[in-house]
């Protein structure tokens, strides 16, 4: 993962280390929320949530331009990790599940949950904040940091809310002065 992300360092603001860790914060929130959920009943498969949050972004290494790879990565993330998948002797409805996954498509909890971690990861962390905001405001483009912010109303479930909030909210005020 880590050399896909060295290799292709356009899609991340021409740094790879970036989307490096968030894969990293992606994989930490997703293992939280999962344990969180799992105590309260739900039922998810750990690995295919531990495998999907580390390559949820994978497809923003394919060797493509940069308005591509915003909007179809998810399309690409098979595409660009499916022949790794099918090295690591997974059963066929995780390989489902992790396709699901990386294509962006369906509504299986594993999803959902890195859904909410992909979300909470970039509440998390400062070093990309601040590279989107560039990136936004350098497009005279404010209201794609008000998009970012109106991803908390897409979280899932209660844990990711409760889990976010702190990180939300301290975003929420930084960002003010850019959305006014």
């Amino acid at each position: 993962m880590r050399q896909r992300f060295e290799e292709n360092p356009h899609h991340s603001f021409d740094n790879w280390i970036i989307m490096f860790q968030h894969s990293i914060r992606t994989y930490d929130w997703a293992s939280r929320i999962d344990q969180s959920l799992r105590l309260d009943g739900y039922v998810s498969d750990p690995t295919v949530v531990g495998v999907g949050a580390l390559l949820h972004d994978i497809g923003k290494t394919y060797d493509a331009d940069e308005e591509t790879l915003h909007r179809d990565h998810g399309k690409l993330g098979f595409v660009v990790a499916g022949e790794f998948l099918r090295k690591l002797s997974l059963k066929e409805v995780q390989l489902a599940k992790l396709e699901e996954i990386l294509t962006e498509s369906g509504e299986s909890t594993e999803r959902k949950i890195i859904q909410d971690a992909d979300i909470l990861a970039f509440y998390s962390d400062r070093q990309l904040q601040n590279a989107f905001r560039e990136w936004a405001l350098g497009r005279g483009e404010p209201e794609k940091l008000k998009g970012k912010l109106d991803n908390f109303e897409k979280l899932n479930y209660e844990t990711s809310i409760d889990l976010g909030s702190v990180p939300y909210e301290r975003l929420r005020a930084v960002w003010a002065k850019h959305l006014e």
